[in-house]
């Protein structure tokens, strides 16, 4: 949808209402007249068109985004792979007896990693498991009557005496058919449980369910917090292990038996940058299963990160840019008003997208091509006067489907 002054552009959008609703607001006419508003979309189909005249601007609450960035989900069973990739778990099935399923592991020398088998729900799946080395000698097998893990059969904590390809077959025992989920994690666990958000002084209770699992507790720190963390066993048949994972993926601090008996403890760990850190509780070496009591407390905590800053959507368009072709999209905006655009490249999308900030005039007034090591292009600018500009987008020598955002600061 877009509003026009006798041809001249003065605001379009495509989806900002939400979903696919085209929404246009506070929209100065700039003088006494005829406006065309032009209505278009994909395909056909009935719509309703709303109009409010206003000699004030109408209020609009910005959105203010949580300080608290949310954790990655737990991965989802995929489809049968070539390949098993760490702590993803893939489905598969014995469809007859006797059938086997192949799944490489690509492991480096002295490298410890777990890998099994579960029985998906009603299946009648006993799964065996066999594992080789990349020279084909077999190297470990486990079966579910024999791996004590609830159903499952599991090779724990291995250590890779030679770096390349093991191979994990999966076999019914004893002739046995039905779907099942392989996965296979380094370290002593294969499978990740997300429990959540865990916060500064609040006790949770938190289970192993079985051999080889771990769960995953969310905890946001800011650069600088030092922190101490402690996993306590309700069992003395369980010997769990803690760690305190940064946001990249990098582990902080890792503990077993500091905090006496089987109880890990983190004494003393510093955040060295802000943002989701992960708490992690596994059995060590997969020996063991049961439940515990997490906490974590502050030693010292880091001054108050800067939230956020509130913003409005004022454009959000979907489309697609042809080679070495401009698409200019009017917006309209005010004096010393802070912009943010992104336009990002549609997932399979080959364009390498660039985005300029144009005046009603024609001039250039910035103009980004990458964002860092990012080809999508980011562009913030403060607006020098009240008006209608233009989000030109191109694709240089590239071309495809982009989503763009133009949203304003506050």
């Amino acid at each position: 949808m877009g509003i026009r002054d006798r041809g001249n552009p003065l605001a379009s959008d495509d989806n900002s209402g939400g979903g696919t609703t085209a929404l246009l607001r506070n929209i100065l006419l700039p003088a006494s007249g005829e406006y065309i508003i032009r209505a278009r979309g994909d395909g056909v189909g009935e719509y309703r068109l709303g109009l409010t005249l206003s000699l004030e601007r109408l209020p609009v609450t910005p959105n203010i985004p949580p300080p608290t960035p949310t954790a990655t989900p737990t991965a989802t069973a995929e489809p049968r792979s070539d390949r098993l990739l760490d702590h993803v778990p893939v489905t598969g099935v014995i469809a007859r007896p006797g059938d086997f399923a192949r799944y490489p592991i690509v492991a480096l020398e002295g490298e410890v990693f777990t890998v099994g088998v579960s029985p998906v729900g009603s299946s009648g799946l006993r799964p065996r498991i066999e594992l080789y080395s990349p020279s084909g000698e077999l190297v470990r097998q486990a079966s579910a009557s024999l791996s004590n893990a609830a159903g499952d059969a599991l090779v724990p904590a291995y250590q890779a005496a030679e770096s390349g390809t093991y191979v994990a077959l999966v076999l019914g025992e004893g002739g046995t058919t039905g779907e099942y989920i392989i996965s296979y994690g380094l370290g002593v666990s294969r499978e990740n449980i997300l429990r959540g958000p865990l916060y500064a002084d609040q006790t949770m209770t938190g289970d192993i369910a079985r051999r080889g699992l771990r769960d995953v507790w969310t905890v946001y720190l800011n650069a600088g917090d030092v922190i101490t963390a402690t996993a306590n066993p309700q069992s003395s048949l369980f010997d769990p292990v803690l760690e305190l994972v940064a946001p990249d993926g990098s582990i902080i601090a890792w503990d077993d038996n500091s905090g006496g008996g089987l109880t890990p403890l983190i004494g003393s760990a510093r955040a060295p940058v802000t943002g989701a850190y992960l708490l992690r509780v596994a059995g060590a070496s997969a020996a063991s299963s049961g439940a515990y009591t997490v906490i974590w407390r502050y030693v010292a905590a880091a001054p108050t990160a800067t939230p956020p800053a509130a913003t409005i959507l004022l454009m959000s368009v979907d489309d697609v840019a042809p080679e070495r072709t401009y698409l200019d999209y009017p917006f309209q905006g005010l004096a010393g008003q802070r912009i943010l655009i992104r336009v990002t490249a549609s997932p399979g999308s080959s364009l390498d997208p660039v985005v300029a900030l144009v005046a009603a005039d024609g001039t250039i007034l910035a103009r980004v091509d990458d964002y860092g090591d990012d080809l999508n292009p980011v562009l913030e600018y403060v607006l020098p006067a009240t008006g209608t500009y233009f989000a030109r987008v191109d694709g240089y020598q590239s071309s495809g489907a982009f989503e763009m955002t133009i949203e304003a600061l506050y």
